[in-house]
């Protein structure tokens, strides 16, 4: 569940970092202040991605698993024929 929450706070944060950037039309000024756009340009890329992958991780832990399929046992397949024989413990005093 914290992923899920996580991942839909990082595409919100990150999608309006971007889309903010997108309406003022990138990054403008010199110095610092462009140098500040810049960085803020990156962390909502950072925050967009990010929290795709902490999407998706938490829907994968949501999701149920399928129901578990029993082995099938084979017919006229002999078991015993193919389990290994046990081999003895050794001991300090064996040759």
């Amino acid at each position: 569940m914290r992923n899920l929450i996580s991942g839909i706070v990082g595409l919100a944060f990150g999608g309006f970092i971007l889309l903010s950037m997108l309406l003022r039309g990138g990054p403008q000024g010199e110095g610092a202040y462009y140098a500040g756009q810049m960085c803020a340009l990156i962390m909502g890329v950072l925050f967009f991605f990010g929290g795709a992958v902490y999407l998706i991780l938490g829907l994968r832990e949501i999701q149920p698993e399928g129901p578990r399929r029993k082995r099938r046992r084979l017919i006229g397949y002999d078991f015993e024929k193919r389990r290994r024989k046990r081999r003895r413990p050794r001991r300090y005093d064996d040759d």
